[in-house]
């Protein structure tokens, strides 16, 4: 699980590096949780993988809530 990535821009560009590199690293996972940024979706369909991306309100809470300590 990836928490974040920090890029000056975030175009299709820079998408398309950080998901090739990401994809090169670790390998193909089964989801993508994104925002609804649409940087995204065009980097994923260019890869192939747009298919496998998950956006929504609630989705991406698990990797926003992992930094908390627990109480």
């Amino acid at each position: 699980m990836l928490e974040s990535y920090v890029t000056k821009k975030r175009d299709k560009r820079a998408a398309l590096t950080f998901l090739k590199k990401a994809l090169k690293r670790h390998g193909k996972a089964e989801t993508y949780m994104t925002d609804g940024l649409k940087s995204c979706p065009s980097a994923m369909r260019k890869l192939g993988i747009e298919y496998r991306r998950e956006t929504g309100r609630w989705l991406n809470n698990r990797v926003e809530n992992s930094n908390f300590p627990l109480r």
